[in-house]
């Protein structure tokens, strides 16, 4: 078994080169002859290059990367494909941010067009552990390869929903080809190259496992579908990265609804499915980071008949919100209605759902500052600034409901748990808004929200060192 093709070898030299990524590696391969012509020649045509060329014994030490690398792939008997290579996935490829180069342990699938991305919580409850293998057993006895990540929960799931039907699936990993996580997956990975799947990855043999890398694998997991199957997320939560890939590429992302059980049970791990099947267009765009026309590339499914549509990406029928299936509610026939909740019960839902976002958003930001320090990501001072911006319209619509509330006089703070929430949530704010954030509304918006959390809680969910002092609630119109 051949390791790499020469241009792939090239490529991966040019890959450890300070500053040269999937970007500069497309622009590399794009030019005739690459593979053989002087690097001086290439240098010319791509600037990147060239500076990087330009530290001292730069070429030599990359090209002692590369030889390491082959020689590890060769020893563990993997192999190592880039873009120009026929055997690359095309679907990844089409994607805006292949990384062009991937470390493969195992075999692709022989028809890799008809891959689906199976992928959820690592905490499912007993109706979305039914659901991942039902999907992923679904797609693998129609001949589809099942990709998910290997993960506790839907992914491992999923995977050994394939394996019992002697389909083909993948596992995308995030961290290099020398180790497994977690470690309790090892068999489950050995079981996958046994029955003909593979291990891939787009990191370096040595690269341990570091928080950033899991965005960009479910990122990966979604470029080698034709779509994804999001079995249960939160709306917080890694899922949603491959999620909102997925829409991002002009793909599908199928989202089962929740059942009535787990919705009375209050399970967080539903909450991304609860909001996506609903007719909220503004918020499910918003959650998915889409333009509200791209929302028609989103599934609800019901029952086990919607499944089919995958297939075809063509939605079976349309408009209206969901209504849940008999395949996916829990609850017995002769099960008591649910009580409706009161007026009360629904602001305190309300403010919660609003908690949610902000939670959500303050995770992405946290994410990209890690992202930022990291020179192995291409994550950029743009990327960060724009979640800022995010996180800053949540908070101030988190802000103007508190404040309509307490304008209203209705009672919100007989509610425990949303007093912990906020009072959580002005923690975690609190190093976020005064450390070192390039938008200063921010902080003016969250002086706003903590005054307003005060007011409508009466300050018991507030300690002293949380509080603002009086001269914080200047300006503020419905405090006057």
């Amino acid at each position: 078994m051949q390791v790499a093709s020469e241009s792939t070898r090239r490529l991966l030299a040019f890959s450890a080169l300070r500053g040269i990524g999937p970007a500069a590696l497309k622009k590399i391969a794009s030019i005739p002859r690459f593979a053989s012509i002087d690097l001086r020649e290439l240098e010319e045509q791509v600037p990147a290059l060239k500076k990087a060329l330009a530290i001292p014994d730069a070429w030599e030490g990359a090209d002692k990367v590369a030889q390491e690398q082959l020689r590890e792939a060769e020893a563990d008997g993997a192999r190592i494909i880039s873009g120009v290579d026929p055997d690359y996935p095309r679907l990844l490829l089409e994607t805006s941010d292949d990384p062009f180069l991937l470390f493969v342990k195992g075999k692709l699938a022989a028809d890799p067009e008809k891959s689906v991305a199976v992928i959820g919580t690592r905490e499912p409850t007993t109706h979305g552990e039914r659901i991942a293998g039902r999907i992923a057993g679904f797609f693998a006895g129609h001949g589809w390869s099942i990709v998910s990540g290997l993960a506790i929960g839907c992914d491992a799931i999923a995977h050994k929903a394939a394996l019992e039907l002697n389909a083909h699936t993948v596992a995308v990993l995030a961290h290099g080809l020398h180790t497994i996580a977690p470690t309790r997956h090892k068999a489950l990975a050995q079981e996958i190259l046994d029955a003909g799947g593979a291990l891939v990855t787009e990191y370096r043999y040595g690269q341990g496992i570091q928080k950033q890398q899991y965005v960009k694998r479910d990122r990966i997991q979604a470029g080698l579908a034709q779509g994804v199957v999001m079995v249960q997320s939160d709306l917080v939560g890694g899922s949603l990265y491959a999620s909102r890939a997925s829409i991002e590429y002009g793909r599908w992302l199928a989202v089962p609804v929740a059942t009535d059980r787990d919705q009375k049970n209050g399970e967080s791990k539903v909450q991304a499915n609860l909001l996506l099947a609903s007719d909220q267009e503004k918020a499910r765009a918003d959650l998915l980071k889409c333009p509200p026309s791209a929302l028609r590339r989103v599934f609800v499914l019901r029952s086990k008949e919607d499944y089919a549509q995958l297939l075809t990406g063509e939605p079976a029928s349309a408009g209206g919100a969901p209504t849940l299936g008999s395949d996916v509610t829990d609850l017995p026939s002769n099960a008591p209605e649910l009580s409706k909740p009161n007026d009360r019960e629904l602001i305190v839902e309300a403010l919660l759902a609003r908690y949610q976002y902000v939670r959500s958003k303050l995770a992405e930001v946290e994410t990209l500052q890690q992202c930022l320090s990291d020179p192995m990501t291409s994550v950029t001072t743009h990327d960060l600034d724009h979640e800022l911006e995010t996180l800053l319209l949540h908070l101030d619509r988190f802000a103007a409901m508190l404040e309509e509330q307490v304008s209203s006089g209705q009672v919100i703070e007989t509610s425990t748990r949303l007093r912990r929430e906020v009072a959580a949530l002005v923690r975690v704010l609190n190093p976020v808004i005064h450390g070192e954030v390039p938008q200063p509304a921010l902080a003016a918006v969250f002086t706003l929200f903590r005054a307003l959390a005060e007011v409508a809680f009466q300050q018991p969910a507030l300690s002293e060192n949380q509080r603002v002092s009086s001269t914080d609630f200047a300006g503020t119109a419905f405090l006057k």
